[in-house]
């Protein structure tokens, strides 16, 4: 006669319950905690593989598809500005005597109450070296009177440039 395979399910049974009976012999039982755990990991082995490979390739569809969702506001020629923002100004400046440079310019923070907080001299700096011209620019610049940057009406922080030169003084928000 010809010999006969047990059924693969069978040998798996077999297994399953000769290794509780060695845990047993040893004094060591499984336990409810350990049953749940092992089939919720047995459960979850053949989910894991295309559920990552789901959401990745989710994510990567996403980011190459996000520029083309974003709609461009459309712009106007020529609109209107209003005023609802504006730019910090000098409402008076005392010259500085002694500038023999042609030109100094100064970028100047304005807090919201009209007063200088920092400055920083981005050119003309080579004569400011000398720490008496120094302190008459500072002095100068705390005696400014400075109107502050609005928005939308209440008064903000800003920043101005000061172009100083021995004739004239320009000054660009």
């Amino acid at each position: 006669m010809p010999k006969r395979m047990p059924p693969a399910r069978l040998t798996a049974n077999l297994k399953v319950i000769a290794s509780r009976e060695r845990l047993r012999a040893l004094g060591e039982e499984v336990t409810w905690r350990d049953r749940l755990r092992s089939s919720f990991r047995e459960l979850m082995r053949p989910i894991a593989v295309p559920a990552f490979g789901g959401l990745a390739s989710a994510v990567v569809i996403f980011s190459a598809l996000m520029p083309s969702l974003v709609m461009p506001i459309p712009t106007v020629q020529n609109d209107v500005r209003l005023a609802l923002t504006t730019e910090p100004s000098v409402k008076s400046f005392v010259p500085i005597m002694g500038i023999s440079e042609s030109e100094l310019v100064v970028d100047l923070v304005v807090d919201g109450s009209g007063r200088m907080v920092d400055y920083s001299i981005v050119s003309g700096g080579a004569m400011l070296k000398d720490m008496h011209m120094r302190r008459q620019l500072e002095n100068t610049l705390l005696f400014t009177e400075f109107t502050p940057a609005t928005k939308f009406g209440a008064s903000a922080s800003g920043r101005v440039r000061l172009y100083i030169s021995s004739s004239q003084i320009n000054v660009r928000g």
